[in-house]
């Protein structure tokens, strides 16, 4: 895009794909920070209001690095931080959701009110400005999803993980040309179990959403307990598959390998959130695949020792 073009100069496409950049370089640095890497800077390279929320980004991670050096109180200011740091957030998305409505909502007046006077062309372009808008609400649900991984801890529990797969696949619903088979034995977990399911739901939604088999089958399996002191569990499936070259790629935020409109489009930023929510117990995620051989998703969960108190904070990695 050339620098030289302003967002009002822009057209529909170019502005959801400024928008879209935009809002990744800047949330993908709130990630880094809710994971505790207090060395990265958004980039401040416009006037709008990109730009302001960038800088206000910067000021907030150099006081928490500031925090970080004060040993004495350093506990309750990196609350009222991290609480700060919520409400602003929320507040940026407030902002970007509120002209989005707008948009939708005239685009559908327009569709209403003007229906007999605007040509064929023209109803396209509105359902074109109505989808684009649609699309970047949930983009910014996404990254908003993403940037609270690191932020908010539900308890570790220890529980059934073949107990947390079959509440997930109700959870999912997966229709009549779905079949999932569950292996037994699965063992006693101590995780987040609302963000474990999160992994179950996403990688289940994706083997049922990129397969075009008239029987959709998704195998799920507990592979043992490794010398590392993790469980790997296994999610295959016999759908469309990956190309070798692509496998790393995936698990980037904004990798989507396809078009928009194909295999029920998405925002590419589900998988990132996968790999973080691993990352937050301890493991790993990786994927084995071909094209039209179906994929097989591995990842990690590091066991708690029995002679641990049952926090995460021991044990996580």
């Amino acid at each position: 895009m050339n620098a030289e073009i302003t967002p009002d100069e822009m057209n529909t496409e170019e502005l959801r794909a400024y928008t879209e950049n935009k809002l990744a370089d800047i949330l993908s640095v709130l990630s880094d920070v809710a994971l505790g890497d207090l060395t990265v800077e958004a980039s401040v390279d416009s006037e709008d209001i990109f730009g302001s929320v960038a800088m206000g980004v910067n000021a907030m991670i150099k006081g928490l690095r500031e925090l970080k050096a004060q040993d004495a109180e350093k506990t309750i200011l990196l609350e009222k931080t991290n609480q700060e740091l919520e409400d602003f957030v929320y507040i940026v998305s407030h902002d970007l959701k509120a002209p989005l409505r707008a948009i939708t909502g005239f685009a559908q007046f327009l569709k209403e009110d003007y229906h007999d006077k605007v040509d064929e062309q023209g109803q396209d372009y509105l359902r074109r400005i109505a989808e684009g808008a649609d699309r970047m609400h949930q983009l910014i649900n996404d990254l908003l999803e993403l940037s609270r991984i690191g932020r908010h801890r539900n308890p570790f529990v220890e529980i059934d993980a073949g107990e947390l797969i079959r509440r997930t696949i109700v959870f999912v619903n997966p229709p009549e040309d779905v079949k999932i088979v569950v292996s037994d034995g699965m063992p006693a977990i101590f995780c987040d179990e609302v963000r474990l399911q999160q992994v179950f739901a996403n990688l289940i939604t994706n083997a049922m959403k990129y397969n075009d088999k008239d029987e959709k089958i998704i195998e799920i399996s507990w592979a043992g307990y490794s010398e590392n002191g993790c469980d790997e569990f296994i999610v295959r499936d016999n759908g469309i598959g990956i190309e070798e070259a692509h496998l790393d790629r995936i698990f980037k935020i904004f990798q989507r390998l396809h078009a928009k409109e194909e295999y029920g489009g998405g925002t590419g930023v589900g998988l990132n959130i996968v790999r973080k929510i691993v990352k937050q117990h301890g493991g790993k995620i990786w994927v084995e695949s071909a094209p039209a051989e179906g994929s097989v998703f591995h990842f990690t969960v590091r066991r708690q020792d029995k002679d641990q108190t049952g926090t995460e904070e021991q044990w996580l990695v």
